[in-house]
């Protein structure tokens, strides 16, 4: 064979070996995680929520349906149903559970649930049950309301009603959905509301790191009636109640458990408590998210066997928010909550009155961040993550 030809063939042979590289190549980048996120939406008004066709978060309007005929509710509320919107479950990138379950998972059965997928998920969620306490049953996943609207506690276990009056809109964007709702602040079933209030509830990935993931919850709350008087109260008012295992506490009931509290004012643990900040981070400790046939080999008769993860739960409050920076009503136990109206609890020395009264369509607007991370984050990255979120613009 001639030089020409033998050339010839070389070429072939890289050329075709250059297109099964490229080929290759473009296979494994398609498999790279993009932080697309997507929705489904399903019965009860129900919006679940994915990243790369992974699992995400629900979006309840009601954090328990209302009973079936003859169905006992227990200690449930005495309306039947909690009164309020929630976001459960919610996984981070690793499929980790990061709330707590409780009592979601007592009324949302695995045994009745046809799809494979959410029978895992709640049976993983019961599992995770077994490290936490069954405290304070009106602490549903993440939520927002107040403990004290004239009068009436919306915030507490036997409490007013915020009763999703419609959607509004679902924007999709390639790296976020976010659901636009209304609902109305009833102190009982089919009383004229106190308030009303616009909620945009976000889900997202940071771009540049799609392995973190976020929950923006943007809210409008305007008076209905002549005067509403939001009184100052620490039992208020964005709640988010972490993983059992996951609480500074925990360590009390397993030497393998127990998170704990870092804010931007270098606050840590109980010292967090009732204090100002822009973000608070919740880490430690979680259970894994385990398979169908690792959950059956699992003895559960010893929580402190369940295999366990590192993860994390950092909230934020927007600067375009009402009274930024917000005091933080963070407790040891797991409670995890922004409340901007509870100075009297939070700072008694002060001598000040934290109740705003708004007149009729008169509104306060709250912006506040929640980031899901699988890995502990150091605080110059969660200062970071900050600097880029009060950057967001917010009407």
């Amino acid at each position: 064979m001639s030089d020409a030809k033998l050339s010839a063939v070389f070429r072939k042979v890289v050329l075709s070996l250059a297109a099964v590289l490229f080929a290759v190549g473009a296979s494994l980048s398609a498999k790279e995680p993009k932080g697309i996120v997507t929705y489904e939406k399903g019965e009860n008004g129900i919006f679940t929520f994915f990243v790369d066709g992974e699992f995400f978060a629900q979006y309840r309007p009601e954090a328990d349906p209302a009973p079936k005929e003859g169905e006992v509710t227990g200690s449930y509320d005495s309306h039947g149903i909690a009164g309020t919107p929630i976001v459960w479950p919610i996984c981070s990138a690793a499929g980790t559970l990061m709330t707590r379950g409780f009592p979601m998972d007592e009324r949302n059965v695995p045994e009745a649930e046809n799809d494979a997928f959410f029978k895992n998920l709640l049976e993983n969620s019961r599992l995770g049950s077994l490290t936490a306490n069954k405290d304070h049953i009106h602490h549903r996943s993440l939520w927002f309301n107040h403990g004290d609207v004239n009068g009436v506690d919306f915030w507490g276990p036997d409490r007013g009603q915020i009763l999703q009056q419609g959607v509004f809109s679902i924007t999709e964007e390639a790296h976020t959905v976010a659901v636009k709702v209304f609902t109305a602040w009833v102190p009982q079933p089919n009383e004229t509301p106190l308030c009303v209030d616009t909620r945009t509830i976000t889900f997202g990935v940071i771009p540049a790191r799609p392995e973190i993931r976020y929950i923006d919850f943007d809210v409008k709350l305007s008076a209905y009636i002549d005067e509403v008087t939001l009184a100052d109260t620490k039992e208020g008012t964005f709640g988010y109640r972490t993983p059992g295992s996951m609480d500074v506490d925990a360590k009390g009931r397993s030497e393998k458990w127990g998170g704990h509290i870092l804010s931007s004012e270098g606050d840590k643990d109980e010292a967090a408590w009732g204090k100002r900040a822009s973000w608070v981070d919740y880490y430690g400790p979680v259970p894994k998210r385990l398979s169908d046939t690792e959950l059956a080999s699992l003895d559960r008769g010893d929580p402190a066997e369940i295999p366990l993860t590192e993860a994390g739960v950092d909230i934020m409050n927007h600067p375009a928010g009402f009274r930024y920076p917000s005091w933080y009503h963070v407790r040891t136990y797991g409670l995890f909550a922004v409340n901007p109206f509870g100075i009297k609890d939070f700072e008694p020395q002060a001598r000040l009155d934290g109740s705003v009264v708004l007149k009729k369509d008169e509104s306060l607007s709250f912006h506040y961040r929640v980031l899901i991370h699988d890995d502990p984050l150091s605080f110059d990255e969660l200062q970071s993550l900050f600097d880029e979120y009060k950057n967001v613009s917010k009407d």
